[in-house]
């Protein structure tokens, strides 16, 4: 992979990983505080990008089954099933 290429790679993981963190957050602080405005749309906007074409030009990887893991185990996401996603 060519350097250029490898900082493309590099930025794409950062901006998904960046989005799981904002989404974890998200669901946590919903789940702990049931109606947090700023949750919500988070939420909202994550989704959203977790579901658009953006999200397909920088990864390979199923949104809905990504939010569907973030989702069943907010808390405790095995990370370790996301990072084989993304890596």
């Amino acid at each position: 992979m060519d350097a250029e290429l490898y900082e493309y790679d590099r930025l794409a993981k950062a901006i998904i990983i960046q989005a799981i963190k904002d989404y974890r957050w998200a669901l946590k602080s919903m789940k702990k505080y049931k109606n947090v405005r700023v949750a919500k749309m988070l939420i909202k906007d994550v989704e959203a990008f977790f579901t658009s074409e953006w999200f397909c030009v920088l990864s390979d990887i199923d949104g809905r089954r990504l939010m569907k893991l973030i989702k069943d185990d907010p808390d405790n996401v095995h990370m370790n099933n996301i990072k084989n996603l993304i890596f």
